[in-house]
This record gives structure tokens, sequence and C-alpha cells, in this order.
């Protein structure tokens, strides 16, 4: 009868000397306290906000980029889930959480450090990535929200990989 290593439990007598890899250490670990294999996961595109306009930047503010909560809702990205922002017009690059503005106030604001790499006035996109494994990866349809220079919601994208067509939501 062949038991996973999960369902095993033994005793320190039994225990399993094993290290990264399977490789001898000099530590016993029983098998029921190793990790279970995982698959592979892909960092997968998920959602953003193309080209909006930044309409502050907050240098004193302790870091983050606050968003229209609308605009977050739209795109499936959460309060404090973590984005990379790119700025159109300058080409910098940087990463940080989001902070949700009243919905439908068009806030774009960059804070802290990262009032830095950006103007007012600049236009930035927004992305946020997941984890997926390779089987949801093709099954996932990223979201794409197009705003227009008032940072209202114009339309609603999907891309997949399954069908990489940009369609309309």
């Amino acid at each position: 009868m062949v038991r996973a290593a999960s369902e095993m439990t033994v005793n320190r007598s039994d225990a399993v000397k094993l290290g990264s890899f399977g490789l001898i250490t000099g530590f016993y670990l029983p098998l029921r306290h190793q990790s279970p294999i995982r698959s592979m996961t892909l960092s997968m595109f998920k959602a953003k906000i193309h080209r909006a306009t930044v309409t502050q930047a907050e240098l004193y503010y302790e870091g983050s980029v606050t968003v229209d909560q609308g605009l977050l809702d739209l795109a499936g990205i959460l309060p404090y889930e973590k984005v990379h922002i790119v700025n159109v017009n300058n080409g910098a690059r940087l990463e940080t959480y989001t902070i949700p503005a009243k919905a439908g106030s068009g806030t774009i604001c960059l804070n802290g450090p990262a009032a830095r790499l950006a103007a007012t006035g600049d236009e930035v996109i927004l992305i946020s990535y997941a984890q997926m494994t390779p089987e949801e990866a093709r099954a996932h349809e990223a979201t794409v929200v197009l705003v227009d220079d008032k940072n209202r919601p114009k339309e609603i994208l999907k891309q997949s990989v399954a069908d990489p067509e940009i369609h309309s939501a």
C-alpha cells in the first residue's frame, strides 16, 4: 500500500533525515512536516487602468497611490493590492499599493517617494498581476479599464491567453 507523505505520521525515531531537494542534513524532519509539492505558478497580467491622468502628487504622504474606488472596482483591483505604475510621460516605473479614494472622484494621486516620479497631468498605467498555475492562466481573463482625460471610464476590455484578441467586456 502506498500513501502520500503528507498522510504519514512518524515518531522521532522514524523521522526522515532530509534537507533541500531531499539531501541528507543534520536535522531530522518527520514526514508530516514536509511541504507538499506544489505546481509551478506564473506571474500573469491581472488588470490595468490604462493611461490615467495623475491628479495629485503628495510627497509628504506615507507612500502608495490613491485611486478612485470606482476605477479599482471596474478593474478588479483591491484596496491595498500591489500595483506597478508606468509613467507614460517619462518612462519611470514603480511598485506600490493602492489606497481607495471616493468613487467617481477621478483621483490618481502618487504619494510619498513615488510623487517624485510623476507630475500632475502625467499619464500613467496602473497594472496588477496575479500568481496562477499554467491551467489557471489559460482560463484567466485580464481586465483593461480605458479612461478619458478626467479618469472617467470609457471602455472595459478583456484579454486572455486562450484568445489574445482584445474584446469589449
